[in-house]
């Protein structure tokens, strides 16, 4: 194994993160500890949650609206990053 391998996770596992990730979020420790030894950082992680106030819950043209803005939203964030040079 090198530095550069990276150990996945049994499923049953993965589970439980996801289940941490959709029920407390980054409050879970367990999680956190996960994500940080992937190399994700966590600290600066700013939800989309936060700016999304619609109740709770959504019809299906309110859901397909925040669809849509996030994919705007992921886009202009892809496009303001700088290019990877190919090898």
């Amino acid at each position: 194994m090198s530095d550069e391998a990276v150990v996945l996770p049994e499923f049953a596992t993965v589970l439980s993160h996801v289940d941490d990730a959709i029920e407390e979020g980054l409050a879970s420790e367990s999680l956190r500890r996960y994500l940080d030894r992937m190399g994700f950082e966590v600290d600066p992680y700013d939800p989309l949650t936060r700016e999304v106030d619609r109740g709770r819950e959504l019809s299906d043209a309110a859901a397909r609206e925040l669809r849509l803005e996030s994919t705007e939203r992921l886009e202009r964030d892809a496009f303001r990053r700088s290019a990877i040079n190919a090898d």
